[in-house]
């Protein structure tokens, strides 16, 4: 799962000796200074000349003290999309571009110095909840990394979680920052950043900055009924769910937002099409659900379903480690073969069925 490949960039990180070099040295400090002398002191002797020269010369310095303020305040920025175009944002131009290798599973990596690496990636249509997607990755980051902790905050007024974590190897002590923040109906942002307490360069600014750019271009949580209809019904889709696949004579559904793998395991598909032997696609869904090796138990008999007697499986199994229910309904209406499938994690055996009956209460053959 992608939240377990980007953790490969902190181990990067932290593999590597990251020694300075962001910083000036002494010595070019040192010139600095003193031509900072050598130029006030020219300053002053031209002062003693005149009263006049000498309030030339406060202007003169003014104007440039001004100059060189607005100047290094107007810091240009560069803007970057993500790869699923659902966002855009800009970063400082003295962020240069990754060429090293430490952000590569990162859509984007930016190095301050050679202490510092600041990566960007979405997740787009995860329906995942920012706390939701970051609690999964801490079991991960736990074995891997120190001090690991887990904060609800927000960015942009956005829901969004941070996690912070430390590792130190090769003497280097590494400090990371992970925010997930979450848009739409699951639409993720993710921003890292790794940086060393000997580094000179303060990330902060950078990522409020960054975080202050972003512009979305997704979909807004739906937070009422849809109405859908395909070339073959219609029906009201719950505002707690979305449509994931659709075509002219099907339509799945999910929940719009989960916390946690339960949730994420549940969708319900709705198919019509023309079977010439009804009974014949039900013994075939059967057998092939009974010899599926996830299978644990399955039973058959007959269940109400869209205001019909049906024929019904359940089967219980295992998915990706989560003990789940599938069931399965199929019938004639007139000429068309309706079969309704839904699957659900256990513990959500009462909730979801529930959420879904708005949906079928409202299905309607076009």
């Amino acid at each position: 799962m992608k939240n377990r490949k980007i953790l490969s960039v902190l181990t990067l990180i932290c593999a590597v000796s990251l020694s300075g070099c962001g910083s000036k040295s002494s010595s070019s400090a040192e010139s600095d200074t003193t031509a900072a002398v050598t130029t006030a002191s020219s300053v002053t002797s031209s002062a003693e000349e005149s009263t006049e020269a000498e309030t030339d010369a406060e202007k003169t310095s003014e104007e440039e003290s001004s100059e060189a303020e607005t100047a290094a305040n107007t810091v240009e920025k560069v803007k970057y999309k993500t790869a699923d175009k659902q966002f855009t944002f800009e970063v400082p131009e003295n962020l240069k571009l990754d060429d090293t290798g430490l952000a590569a599973d990162c859509e984007y990596g930016f190095i301050a110095d050679n202490k510092t690496i600041i990566g960007v990636s979405s997740y787009y249509d995860m329906h995942y909840t920012a706390k939701g997607f970051m609690e999964g990755m801490i079991p991960d980051f736990e074995a891997k990394f120190d001090n690991v902790k887990l904060e609800e905050t927000t960015v942009n007024g956005q829901p969004a979680a941070k996690m912070t974590a430390s590792k130190e190897e090769n003497g280097l002590k590494i400090d990371t920052v992970y925010y997930i923040v979450q848009y739409g109906n699951g639409d993720l942002f993710m921003l890292m950043y790794a940086t060393s307490p000997e580094s000179s360069y303060d990330p902060v600014p950078d990522v409020e900055g960054l975080f202050a750019s972003i512009e979305y271009k997704g979909k807004e949580l739906r937070t009422e009924p849809e109405r859908f209809s395909n070339k073959s019904f219609k029906c009201v889709i719950d505002e707690k769910l979305g449509v994931k696949s659709r075509d002219d004579y099907n339509v799945t559904v999910r929940y719009n937002l989960v916390d946690n793998i339960d949730g994420y395991t549940c969708s319900m598909r709705i198919s019509t099409e023309k079977v010439d032997d009804v009974q014949a696609k039900f013994d075939e869904t059967y057998n092939s659900w009974s010899s599926h090796k996830t299978t644990k138990n399955i039973t058959k008999d007959t269940a109400q379903i869209l205001g019909h007697d049906a024929q019904h499986i359940r089967r219980t199994l295992t998915v990706t480690g989560v003990d789940a229910v599938a069931e399965y309904y199929i019938f004639n209406d007139g000429a068309t073969t309706i079969a309704v499938t839904m699957i659900y994690s256990e513990s959500m055996a009462d909730r979801f069925p529930s959420d879904v009956k708005s949906m079928l209460d409202t299905f309607e053959l076009r």
